[in-house]
């Protein structure tokens, strides 16, 4: 049993029709994973000197705070997982934003509309959208404690508010182009509210009637008190009833 496990192993460790041993251990080494981070800070801070930068950046999982002179990111921006706590100069990007699992509390002014594919806030410290009021593509708060929507009014892609405990409010939203996800919310009404283009899911929410003249393209999910005779009859057959455990 012995001699066929140190077979096993030396197979493994031996090159392809060779007896020279892999070295697997230098690949997985601490000093090796140090160098790796140290030379991505390096480069992070050289980026961070630039006000525009084409192309994607990832600084995913750096410990960085701020945001240098960084203005403009033609590309995506991946800022997941680091100690961001703000956007300091940043106003454009035209891929993803991918602030999730950050510390970032607030949008604050640098974003009045976003203008890029996606934003991802998803895990973060959020608790307000800042001065946000469009959305080009879609917006995903999912997993954070924001509380309201405010003074957001219309995305143009997707919105994902699912799973956020203390949102009771969508504020000022009338459009959404895409899905509108406020399953595991506070919310209780969505007077407002004019046009969801795609699937409406509001299950486990306040939710028991849709405001008079809301359009939804697709279909409407919802938990099994919600009232369908205050839908307007074109919308019943859209209808889907979830079965709340």
């Amino acid at each position: 049993m012995g001699n066929n496990i140190n077979n096993l192993i030396s197979s493994i460790l031996e090159e392809d029709g060779g007896k020279d041993p892999k070295k697997y251990n230098v690949l997985f080494t601490p000093r090796r994973v140090d160098q790796r981070m140290k030379s991505r800070l390096e480069q992070a801070k050289e980026i961070l000197q630039q006000e525009e930068v084409e192309g994607d950046i990832d600084l995913s999982g750096l410990l960085i705070t701020d945001l240098g002179n960084l203005r403009s990111v033609y590309g995506d921006l991946n800022l997941s997982r680091t100690s961001i706590k703000d956007l300091g100069n940043l106003t454009y990007v035209s891929g993803t934003l991918d602030l999730s699992y950050t510390r970032l509390e607030t949008l604050g002014d640098n974003f009045n509309e976003f203008e890029g594919h996606t934003l991802l806030l998803d895990g973060s410290y959020i608790k307000d959208l800042g001065s946000l009021t469009v959305v080009q593509g879609t917006l995903s708060v999912s997993n954070t404690k924001i509380t309201d929507l405010t003074p957001l009014f219309s995305v143009g892609g997707n919105l994902y508010a699912d799973n956020c405990p203390e949102l009771s409010s969508i504020g000022d939203l009338t459009y959404v182009d895409g899905d509108l996800y406020l399953s595991g919310t506070k919310v209780s009404s969505l007077d407002g509210l004019e046009t969801v283009g795609a699937n409406l899911v509001i299950t486990d929410t306040n939710i028991t009637s849709l405001p008079e003249g809301l359009d939804v393209g697709n279909y409407i999910f919802v938990s099994k008190d919600f009232d369908v005779d205050s839908v307007d009859e074109y919308l019943r057959n859209k209808i889907s009833f979830h079965q709340d455990e």
